[in-house]
């Protein structure tokens, strides 16, 4: 009889600690899939994990191949409704973030965008923040670059993303005073002079409208926003692309003394990395999605991309940086 009652304690003590051992918390990771490039993010998790961050949570990744908004709804809904998650990355645009943004707000989940840019989304949503600059900043240092030494820019946007593109155009000529023209990668007019251009497109398209416009007219100054930030468009850009200024959600500088493969060093990987370390931080600083909403503006953190400050305004302050493509 004793030594049933202890066997019965024993089986009750190992129930008990599983039964009341604290569950992970889990962290979705929403991310458009489309191509091999898009593994980045997932690779940046996973090597932070492997680096000691963020061990102690559950990681479920929700890809989806649509960019139509009740498609996207459908996904995040049907992945929140499975995965039970109160936490994610979202490692994609601020248009698929719009289409998400009433979801978010209404069932309290907090995110941390990781290349969310633009000022219609952030710092308007309290459980959502970005750890990357404001395109109303990047858009002004881009102008007054491409002011040094042109009078007249050609933009060639992307027919997608709508909500990052017209409103990045629209912030880029209130500080651009000389001519311009948009037109997007299908319909370049080649006839026209072209001395400077801002490439606002996927990284594809972008290498190879710069090999077109460069066939032409070889001294053209080629800008970039961050959205061509990726080894596709070093890929397909080839020698034509050499002397692209680029616009970094990172600083490049001091990337480079922490990522010993060139291969990450750009921002999808960089910011993904630096958004899942930044959102594990507040969680274990403040536990819950309210707290961290009430107390992350003022919050300060330093990752593989340098350091950034998240102001009262619910903005992201940074340094902010440039590469020339040699």
């Amino acid at each position: 009889m004793k030594k049933f009652l202890i066997l019965l304690i024993s089986v009750f003590i190992i129930i008990s600690i599983f039964v009341f051992l604290p569950k992970k918390k889990t962290i979705a990771v929403f991310n458009l899939f489309t191509n091999d490039l898009e593994s980045y993010p997932r690779e940046a998790i996973e090597t932070a994990i492997k680096n000691g961050i963020g061990k102690n949570f559950k990681i479920v990744y929700i890809p989806y191949d649509s960019v139509e908004r009740e498609e996207v709804r459908s996904i995040f809904k049907t992945s929140l409704n499975k995965y039970k998650f109160k936490y994610f990355i979202h490692a994609t645009s601020s248009t698929i973030f719009s289409y998400i943004d009433d979801i978010v707000k209404e069932k309290k989940i907090f995110g941390i965008g990781s290349t969310v840019t633009s000022p219609k989304v952030i710092g308007k949503n309290p459980y959502f923040y970005s750890i990357s600059i404001s395109d109303d900043l990047q858009s002004k240092l881009i102008a007054k670059e491409i002011s040094k030494s042109s009078t007249s820019v050609l933009i060639i946007k992307s027919d997608k993303n709508s909500v990052y593109i017209n409103t990045y155009i629209n912030l880029f000529l209130k500080n651009f005073n000389g001519k311009y023209e948009i037109t997007n990668y299908q319909n370049i007019n080649l006839n026209n002079k072209i001395n400077a251009v801002l490439l606002l497109l996927e990284p594809k398209n972008a290498a190879l409208a710069v090999q077109k416009i460069k066939n032409i007219y070889p001294n053209a100054l080629i800008y970039g926003s961050d959205y061509i930030d990726n080894e596709q468009f070093r890929e397909y850009g080839g020698s034509s692309i050499k002397g692209t200024k680029i616009f970094l959600l990172y600083n490049r500088d001091y990337a480079k003394k922490t990522i010993k493969d060139n291969k990450y060093l750009n921002t999808s990987f960089i910011n993904t990395y630096d958004s899942y370390s930044f959102l594990t931080y507040l969680i274990n600083k403040y536990h819950s999605p309210e707290n961290i909403s009430k107390n992350i503006r003022g919050e300060t953190f330093t990752g593989l991309g340098g350091k950034f400050k998240i102001n009262k305004q619910g903005f992201t302050e940074r340094e902010p940086s440039f590469l020339i493509i040699k």
